[in-house]
């Protein structure tokens, strides 16, 4: 499962004047998943760490279109 934020969290969850960037998380048990994304720098867990990679849509698009032909 690949979940995508829509939208920021509101303000008294991130704060103010926090930026527009949303998390994505991927849930998976497949070895076969995780292999295919192991270069992206994501790491375990819910919460992102501060120097986690942050990537336009599209860029996250074409990610996945190309890992999981």
């Amino acid at each position: 499962v690949l979940r995508l934020g829509d939208h920021q969290p509101i303000s008294e969850v991130s704060g103010q004047g926090a930026s527009h960037e949303v998390p994505v998380t991927l849930l998976t048990r497949g070895s076969s998943v995780t292999s295919r994304t192991a270069g992206w720098g994501w790491q375990d867990g819910l919460s992102p760490r501060s120097d986690a990679p942050v990537w336009p849509m599209n860029t996250l698009r074409n990610r996945i279109l190309t890992s999981f032909r």
